[in-house]
């Protein structure tokens, strides 16, 4: 980039784009690949990813940086600051859209295969959204909804058709909110930021705390209960 004026964003988009779609399609292929070796079934092929964001264009999506990097100047943020944040929004952009595309095709690969998964974690850290998700059985119909910059595998489920498959796991996350808030309770009925569901019981259990809501753009997506998702516009 040189000037970041209207042009040498263009620029910058129509290059960035086929890039993002070569990825794309080799992220789904190689999933197809890893689901069809662990499932004993044919893969499926790579299915159309032009529709990942529900109609939104990568077009659109990829001018979101600049739009960031002019509005935090215009809010009187020094422009080394101001590109920093850009930057990390057009990093996670990026990072969503492979993810996108890995979880569209895992539920065209997956059909005639395996009913029963698990989200797998990757890398050194993970948020407790995907640590505590990981610690339960998904089927196909609801396998994999992400979260903006989520990086979590998927691998096949063998065990007993049990919705908590990681007891271990969900311990130490009991531990890990200890440290943080000072206390837990296993029936997470004390949970700092979900007291109650929205009825207004006692959650039950770590299952509750997660939900798979409607996104705009992604589609099903994993979210806190309290979250409310308010469209797509300027994700």
């Amino acid at each position: 980039m040189g000037s970041w004026r209207d042009a040498e964003i263009e620029r910058f988009v129509e290059s960035l784009v086929p890039r993002v779609q070569a990825g794309q399609i080799a992220v789904a292929q190689i999933t197809d690949a890893y689901l069809a070796a662990y499932t004993d079934s044919p893969a499926a092929g790579v299915i159309d990813l032009s529709n990942t964001r529900g109609g939104v264009t990568l077009e659109e999506v990829y001018h979101r940086p600049a739009t960031q990097l002019y509005t935090e100047l215009s809010n009187g943020k020094p422009f080394n600051a101001a590109l920093d944040i850009a930057t990390a929004r057009l990093l996670g952009l990026i990072a969503t859209d492979l993810q996108l595309a890995m979880t569209h095709q895992a539920q065209a690969s997956t059909m005639g295969g395996r009913k029963m998964y698990q989200r797998t974690l990757t890398g050194r850290e993970n948020c407790a959204l995907c640590t505590i998700a990981s610690t339960q059985r998904y089927f196909v119909k609801d396998l994999m909804p992400i979260h903006p910059g989520c990086d979590c595998g998927i691998a096949p489920w063998t065990g007993e058709d049990v919705q908590i498959i990681n007891e271990e796991l969900l311990e130490e996350t009991h531990g890990a909110i200890t440290q943080k808030f000072g206390f837990t309770d296993h029936n997470a009925r004390d949970l700092d930021l979900h007291k109650t569901s929205g009825n207004g019981k006692g959650i039950s259990d770590y299952t509750d705390l997660i939900v798979t809501q409607t996104h705009g753009e992604y589609g099903p997506t994993l979210a806190w209960r309290n979250h409310v998702f308010t469209g797509s516009k300027g994700l």
